[in-house]
């Protein structure tokens, strides 16, 4: 065991980084919570686990040493530790009520941390080195908090599972604000296509699939003042009473 004297710098120690995040599928999934599960492992200068209870006070920052505070501190002031192994749950919130996915936002995140007695003033202790850094998997709660996807254009509203393009307050499931292009394709018609649409370069027509084949919309030429025949051939009308279109 270390006196108090000691400084955790001053010990051989261990980390183990686990990190236990889930995605949630698009809809029908609760929201990830935004939390991160850290379980760590400590010893003695002898190399052996440690067994009592700690106050444990985690940040994280922009750099491996000196750097700026993205989040923290979050402090644990009873941490049961049995053979050196131990587990806390950090976030969301840290004492200036900064979220830890707001931390992530920076392309690098290092997670410092000091260990002292129960009692302790832990500005007096000295933070563990190195810093451990935060990869890849920890980002998952971020990109599942993103309302805004890419800039401003692509936004998806998690709570009913629409998306937006162009648009802030996405109303369907899809809803675009302005133009969209339609390409052909040569995919088949079939009952898994069934409501497809597709543009139809040849005819210049717009198709969607009824299940069994790809149908031309028409247009409906009763609604469209013509004054030649050669009006009506050139809206390339499907339906219509002859001459008195005229």
């Amino acid at each position: 065991m270390y006196s108090r004297s000691r400084t955790m710098n001053q010990l051989f120690y261990t980390i183990l980084f686990i990190l236990f995040i889930s995605i949630s599928a698009y809809a029908g999934i609760p929201s990830v919570p935004q939390l991160i599960n850290y379980q760590g492992y400590i010893t003695n200068a002898e190399g052996k686990g440690i067994t009592g209870t700690h106050k444990i006070e985690f940040r994280l920052y922009d750099s491996i040493t000196k750097g700026n505070i993205l989040w923290g501190p979050q402090t644990f002031n009873s941490v049961s530790i049995v053979q050196g192994q131990f587990f806390v749950i950090l976030g969301p919130l840290d004492k200036e009520k900064r979220s830890i996915v707001d931390a992530l936002d920076n392309d690098e995140c290092f997670l410092g941390m000091k260990v002292g007695e129960t009692n302790s003033n832990l500005k007096d202790i000295v933070e563990i080195t190195p810093r451990q850094k935060i990869l890849s998997v920890p980002y998952a709660i971020k990109a599942e908090t993103s309302q805004t996807i890419k800039g401003d254009n692509l936004f998806e509203n998690q709570e009913k599972g629409f998306l937006g393009i162009g648009t802030t307050q996405p109303q369907t499931k899809l809803h675009v604000n302005g133009e969209i292009i339609i390409s052909q394709t040569g995919t088949d018609c079939n009952s898994s296509t069934e409501g497809a649409i597709r543009y139809d370069s040849n005819n210049i027509a717009i198709e969607f699939c009824n299940g069994n084949e790809w149908v031309k919309i028409k247009k409906d030429c009763y609604k469209i003042n013509f004054y030649s025949c050669n009006d009506i051939l050139e809206q390339k009308c499907d339906k219509g009473n002859g001459a008195s279109f005229i």
